[in-house]
C-alpha cells in the first residue's frame, strides 16, 4: 500500500514541478510576475527534480543562471539521499 502512495506521491510532485517551471517560463516571456526561485527549488527538493529537469531541459529554462543550478544540484542530492534511504530502510516502509 506504501508503494503505491509513494509512486502517485512522486508523479504528482514532478508533474507539479514540471507544470511551475513552464508556468514560470511563460511568465517570463510574457513579463508578468514570475515564480520565485525559492518556490521551484523547494518542490525540486520535495521530489520533483525529475519533473524539474525535463522541464528546464525542453523549454531552456534557469538553463544559465549559475546560483540557481547550484542549489539545484543540492535538490537532485537531497533527493538522492530520500532514495538511498528508501531503500536502506524498505522493510520498515513496505512491510
Amino acid at each position: 500500500m506504501f508503494a503505491k502512495i509513494l509512486f502517485v506521491y512522486v508523479l504528482f510532485i514532478n508533474l507539479i514541478a514540471f507544470l511551475l517551471f513552464l508556468w514560470d517560463k511563460r511568465r517570463a516571456k510574457l513579463q508578468l510576475r514570475r515564480v520565485s526561485e525559492r518556490s521551484l527549488l523547494f518542490c525540486s527538493a520535495l521530489g520533483g527534480c525529475v519533473g524539474a529537469a525535463f522541464s528546464m531541459k525542453w523549454f531552456r529554462h534557469k538553463t544559465q543562471k549559475i546560483s540557481f543550478l547550484v542549489f539545484y544540484m543540492g535538490t537532485i542530492i537531497l533527493n538522492t539521499i530520500y532514495l538511498i534511504l528508501l531503500i536502506q530502510y524498505r522493510s520498515v516502509f513496505f512491510a
